[in-house]
């Protein structure tokens, strides 16, 4: 990506299945509808990615993957730093890996969705500090919704007792 300003319409280009993204901040928007079944975002170090709108909309992905960046807080809303909702794609398979949430207050990873079956694979991330009453990893209880939320080789530092790693709402 050229500039942080490219991003959103190179991400909408039908034949563009992975980015990669240099140094700096990006504000990605993955809510309005994007026509391609895969996407991968690698970063690098210095890129940070504060994902717009109301939230990622995950359905219409079958693979979403985004590597190596840190997430900021998500400026549209008051909580959340990558939040996923509105998805009825049950053979969605959605990873984050090697990523960096710093608290403030909100969720790290927020996940509200509509389908059993979306997999979701947290792997090497690091998550510092407060998020909030909730916790870095929060995943809504939605009757009838089964998610599969894999976290692996995660680190959790300086959580206060106020916050939690992981919170089923």
């Amino acid at each position: 990506v050229a500039t942080p300003e490219d991003i959103n319409a190179l991400i909408r280009k039908q034949e563009v299945t992975t980015v990669e993204l240099g140094a700096g901040v990006y504000s990605i928007d993955l809510y309005d509808n994007i026509d391609k079944k895969t996407l991968t975002i690698n970063g690098t170090e210095g890129t940070q990615i504060k994902f717009k709108n109301l939230q990622v909309c995950a359905s219409q992905f079958d693979e979403l993957v985004i590597n190596n960046c840190e997430i900021l807080r998500m400026p549209d809303k008051s909580w959340g730093h990558l939040v996923f909702g509105s998805s009825d794609n049950a053979a969605g398979v959605y990873t984050i890996s090697n990523c960096t949430f710093n608290g403030e207050g909100s969720q790290g990873i927020y996940i509200n969705e509509n389908t059993s079956g979306v997999t979701y694979n947290i792997l090497n991330c690091t998550f510092n500090g407060d998020f909030g009453g909730e916790g870095a990893v929060t995943i809504q209880n939605n009757d009838g919704v089964d998610h599969i939320v894999n976290v692996l080789g995660c680190t959790f530092n300086n959580i206060p007792e106020t916050s939690h790693r992981y919170y089923l709402a």
